[in-house]
C-alpha cells in the first residue's frame, strides 16, 4: 500500500504544477493584449505632453521678430543717410 501513496503524491504535484502552468499560460495569454494597449496609451499621452509643450511654448520667431522691430531693416537704407563725423583710419602694413 505504501507504493499507492508515493504514487498518488507524484499524481497531485504533476496535476498541481499542470494548473499552475495552465493558469498562468492562461493570463499571459489574456494580459498581452491589456499590456499593449496600456504601453500604447501611455506612449501616445507621453508624446501628445510633448508636442503640446513645444507647441505652447513661446516661439523664438516672435521673440526674434519682436526685437528685429528694434533695427532699421528698409532696404533703401545708404551710408550717405549718415549723420556725424567720419573718422579716417590709416592702417599700417605689416
Amino acid at each position: 500500500m505504501d507504493f499507492v501513496g508515493k504514487s498518488f503524491s507524484t499524481i497531485l504535484w504533476l496535476f498541481a504544477i499542470a494548473a499552475v502552468v495552465l493558469i498562468g499560460g492562461y493570463l499571459l495569454i489574456h494580459l498581452i493584449p491589456v499590456i499593449v494597449v496600456a504601453g500604447v496609451v501611455i506612449f501616445a499621452a507621453i508624446k501628445g505632453k510633448r508636442y503640446l509643450k513645444e507647441h505652447f511654448k513661446t516661439n523664438k520667431t516672435k521673440i526674434n521678430k519682436n526685437s528685429s522691430d528694434n533695427y532699421n531693416t528698409s532696404k533703401d537704407f545708404t551710408y550717405d543717410d549718415l549723420e556725424g563725423e567720419i573718422v579716417d583710419v590709416d592702417y599700417k602694413d605689416i
